[in-house]
């Protein structure tokens, strides 16, 4: 697994597109239970008598069911899963991409904005990590996580997004007013 992230920005916002790269194993795997579970469930199916069973046949295609979707979203995620987070000096907006969908764009507003950095793996010399984006209180001042990296990304891009971060929002703030990076 070596996970691809783009950075770039314009004058007001930040866009960030991290895609997945999962091992090719785990992808053939998650198939073949995919592939045997779809086989019970048409059993499941075929085979009972709905009619005799009356309501106790609905959790009995319902669970199946709900199992088959959560499973066929995760192979997807794992063989097209992107992260798009775009952010500015008053939102930032995330939404994720699984191929043939993708989720509904969630905005999130922020006060002050903090970015933490926190590497989580290595792979072939290189480290990955996750980014998690914090935002303070307007009345309380405590911190909250408002958005934590779903896909993750390595050294050099994290510093890129702190980079470009810090210009695209030193421009309409100073230090004072609320920005800052920390690193761990």
């Amino acid at each position: 697994m070596k996970n691809q992230s783009s950075v770039h920005a314009d004058e007001l916002n930040v866009f960030i597109t991290s895609e997945i790269k999962s091992n090719g194993m785990g992808k053939v795997i998650l198939s073949m239970i995919l592939s045997g579970g779809f086989m019970l469930f048409i059993y499941l199916f075929v085979s009972l008598d709905f009619k005799e069973m009356g309501k106790s046949s609905i959790p009995i295609i319902l669970i199946p069911a709900a199992f088959l979707f959560f499973f066929i979203r995760y192979l997807l995620w794992n063989i097209y899963g992107q992260e798009h987070i775009i952010i500015n000096s008053k939102s930032l907006t995330y939404y994720y991409c699984y191929g043939f969908f993708r989720t509904q764009a969630t905005t999130v507003l922020h006060r002050k904005l903090t970015i933490d950095y926190i590497v989580t793996d290595r792979v072939e010399d290189e480290d990955f990590g996750r980014m998690s984006f914090v935002s303070y209180d307007a009345n309380t001042n405590l911190p909250e996580v408002i958005h934590k990296t779903a896909v993750e990304i390595n050294d050099p891009t994290a510093a890129k997004v702190q980079r470009l971060l810090a210009k695209v929002i030193f421009t309409e703030y100073s230090e004072e007013k609320g920005f800052r990076i920390f690193d761990n």
